[in-house]
């Protein structure tokens, strides 16, 4: 196998000269059985086999199916340690919802009946809501998520966005600009080092 040394720096030009060992400029390989043996540090989940840490989770279906109830029912799981549908917590988290699509009444409305429930579990973690503020649905909310979440100092949390499609004034269907908003949202992800929810 040749090797082109113009990508390759001095030093590992001359271990290819002194050395019998291949060079490779894609990815290393692992035998399945060495790689189900490797220390590799494992996610820990805040629900069970369902979300983890700096994980994302995107609920996905068509209209009027009940995705935000999902969502506000996984915030109250989250901050309470109250399993979700079938899913143990296993690490209850603070907790951020922001919504941009119904009016905050309606969210309230919502939220009223499951606290009926809720609200025999006391909270082990803060959970925050975010009244709607006079913006414009479809319009960049990824910006003033980051400012929310710096100004608060909101970290090792979960932040639940509903939803996706109303957070932001880009075309998701087109590939590039989904592409944009996703490096956006890993950015803001990693920096504060918080689970999103979609």
């Amino acid at each position: 196998a040749g090797t082109d040394i113009s990508d390759v720096s001095d030093s590992t030009v001359g271990d290819l000269i002194t050395t019998e060992k291949p060079y490779y400029k894609g990815y290393s390989l692992m035998t399945k059985d060495s790689f189900l043996k490797a220390d590799i540090r494992r996610p820990t989940y805040l629900i069970e086999n369902f979300l983890i840490e700096e994980g994302v989770l995107l609920i996905a279906s068509t209209d009027g199916t009940g995705k935000s109830l999902i969502a506000s029912q996984l915030g109250y799981s989250l901050s309470t340690g109250v399993d979700y549908l079938d899913f143990r917590v296993l690490k209850p988290s603070p907790v951020l919802h922001i919504q941009f699509e119904m009016e905050d009444g309606e969210l309230q409305r919502r939220m009223d009946l499951q606290e009926q429930w809720f609200k025999k579990y006391p909270a082990l973690k803060p959970h925050f809501i975010a009244p709607r503020d006079d913006s414009d649905i479809f319009e960049d909310k990824w910006d003033k998520i980051d400012t929310t979440l710096q100004e608060r100092d909101f970290r090792r949390g979960t932040i639940i966005v509903d939803n996706l499609y109303t957070s932001t004034d880009l075309k998701l269907s087109d590939n590039d600009e989904l592409k944009m908003l996703i490096k956006k949202i890993n950015r803001i992800k990693g920096k504060y080092k918080i689970a999103i929810v979609l």
